[in-house]
């Protein structure tokens, strides 16, 4: 019985390492900075159709890709820092390795 109990605490202690924290901004934030980036690299957001933002836990950074809305073919991508908000435009060249 105190074999178990010990098991599972190690098992519990374990599976919390393992465990992702959360990112530090929401999807809604990750969108408002990007879109702001986007505005500022000359680029009209509501031009452009995407996916909602991708949170990439690895590398603590958010990725929001903009597609030409008749082809869908990505166009350029937004790379948000997630501890720092610090946003980095990423022509279609790029970022093409992280889209396939």
């Amino acid at each position: 019985m105190i074999a178990r109990i010990i098991v599972l605490i190690l098992a519990g202690a374990v599976l919390g390492c393992l465990s992702t924290p959360a990112p530090s901004l929401t999807s809604a934030q990750a969108t408002g900075i990007a879109n702001t980036t986007a505005r500022a690299s000359g680029f009209n957001p509501r031009n452009y159709g995407g996916p909602s933002p991708i949170y990439d836990p690895t590398a603590k950074v958010w990725w929001v890709r903009y597609y030409d809305r008749a082809t869908k073919e990505p166009l350029f991508a937004i790379h948000i820092e997630d501890a720092t908000g610090k946003a980095t435009f990423k022509n279609r060249e790029v970022f093409a390795k992280f889209v396939h």
